[in-house]
């Protein structure tokens, strides 16, 4: 299996997983997944035997590469991404890549949305501590590149949104005014409303209640 050189790691950075030693002076190991068969008592294969399982899984599903079908991403640790690429087939068929998606920062959460509606994924995460993070996709729908365009989404105001802890933002064209709008969860059980209003202004968007 093809598997992403961003899982080659320094001993310090050594990760639970199926690990290789490649004989140099310095020990260095790869992360592998997949090494070789593993099947159950009835010889059914075991998918991503050495993963090494999940504790609390955040899930979502996109076409990030362009091929018309939904990759699989999982947050289960704090400030990382892991990324499973949907392979071509009668049934998904999800292969593990890497742990930190483009080594991207997330803090807590992650949201995949088309912020700039211009026909690609961006990225919102968290700012520690419970602040909006932005990432723009510089790249194409085929070979995405985020870079990070604020540290901090702001009102009109200039104050900077604050997600209270335990909530992922959602983002979603609520109002069918062909705008993104922001909808964070709030601890006592309500829902606060972002509206972009500066949809024809290049840059980061500034949002109002």
């Amino acid at each position: 299996m093809e598997e992403d050189p961003s899982s080659h790691v320094q001993p310090a950075r050594y990760e639970q997983g199926m690990s290789e030693n490649n004989g140099l002076a310095m020990p260095e190991y790869i992360r592998r997944v997949s090494p070789f068969p593993t099947v159950d008592q009835s010889g059914q294969e075991y998918e991503h035997p050495f993963l090494g399982g999940f504790n609390m899984p955040r899930p979502q599903l996109l076409d990030i590469d362009g091929d018309e079908d939904s990759d699989l991403f999982v947050q289960d640790v704090s400030g990382s991404i892991m990324f499973f690429e949907n392979r071509p087939g009668e049934s998904p068929q999800f292969l593990w890549r890497t742990d930190r998606y483009q080594d991207l920062e997330v803090g807590e959460w992650y949201r995949f949305v088309d912020l700039d509606l211009d026909g690609d994924h961006d990225l919102l995460a968290e700012q520690p501590f419970s602040y909006v993070r932005y990432y723009r996709n510089e790249g194409t729908p085929r070979e995405p590149r985020f870079v990070e365009t604020v540290d901090s989404l702001k009102d009109v105001d200039g104050k900077p949104l604050f997600s209270d802890r335990q909530n992922i933002p959602n983002a979603a064209d609520i109002d069918c005014d062909s705008q993104v709008d922001l909808l964070i969860g709030r601890l006592v059980g309500r829902v606060t409303r972002y509206e972009r209003i500066n949809s024809d202004t290049p840059g980061p968007p500034s949002s109002n209640t």
